[in-house]
């Protein structure tokens, strides 16, 4: 009906004034009107939208958002320290798991332990793979070429360090004895090595100290580089006997010197 207003108490909430002033909320039923905001009075609790659950908001604050993996709620420096865990987490594994694999070739009766010199290859082949499975995980380098060649570069370089000090020194101390825990020490420490190798802070020192050495004293730099690496190599063959695999150990050295020297004459070419 046109021009029809109610004149009933339609008020849902609220007082009709005497004025014929409305306050409140009114029903918006058949024949009532919603009044604007500003002529409506007492407190108005705000809705959420049909399709938000406030058990679901709730889980939000607690969980957070659906599709997040931020499980924990840590402090920024906890956070550090559980990443570098996890790298060295995939440091320990990657050579961990060639291991396994090496060992079950069906030539082996039993797993190579050292002194057996079938050990050997699984123990150069952590010198790679350490700082491999650590840049699996830290990710800073943003997987630039450069960035990557020059922090496996410097991983390769720490760990063959680390397992060439390790060998002679273990060998001094327990000869032959306790192979196990000497392979796991061997595995362990290569995975640390990769870790703290390949990370941005100690590969730049490194690359960077080489660097200024070469362009002041090519020739003597290059010498001990390469008599290092070499001497190194042999140093892990100390720990298994002497076979015709020894002679891999030294080519093992002088390839971690070659590729240093290389990656750092690219670098004073192509700062």
């Amino acid at each position: 009906v046109m021009g029809y207003t109610a004149t009933g108490p339609t008020v849902a909430s609220g007082t009709r004034a005497g004025s014929g002033q409305v306050s409140g909320s009114v029903g918006a039923g058949a024949g009532q009107r919603l009044l604007p905001p500003g002529q409506r009075s007492g407190p108005v609790a705000p809705a959420l939208p049909a399709y938000i659950s406030p058990q679901d908001e709730a889980y939000k604050a607690k969980y957070g958002q659906p599709g997040g993996w931020d499980l924990l709620r840590v402090s920024p420096a906890e956070r550090r320290r559980l990443h570098w865990l996890q790298v060295f987490a995939a440091a320990l594994l990657t050579p961990s798991l060639f291991y396994e694999l090496f060992s079950r070739l069906p030539f082996f009766e039993r797993a190579p332990l050292p002194p057996d010199p079938a050990f050997l290859p699984a123990l150069l082949a952590m010198l790679p793979l350490a700082p491999s499975g650590a840049l699996l995980l830290n990710t800073d380098h943003g997987w630039q070429r450069s960035a990557l060649l020059n922090r496996f570069c410097a991983g390769l370089a720490i760990t063959l360090a680390a397992l060439g000090i390790l060998e002679p020194t273990w060998h001094s101390f327990f000869q032959d004895g306790a192979p196990p825990l000497h392979a796991l020490t061997l595995l362990a420490l290569a995975a640390l090595a990769g870790t703290l190798g390949s990370s941005q802070s100690i590969s730049s020192r490194l690359l960077a100290g080489a660097s200024w050495a070469m362009k002041r004293f090519r020739l003597p730099t290059l010498a001990l580089i390469m008599i290092i690496g070499v001497s190194l190599g042999l140093s892990l063959a100390l720990g298994t006997s002497l076979s015709l695999l020894t002679p891999l150990a030294v080519a093992a050295g002088a390839t971690v010197a070659l590729a240093l020297i290389f990656r750092i004459d690219r670098l004073i070419g192509h700062p």
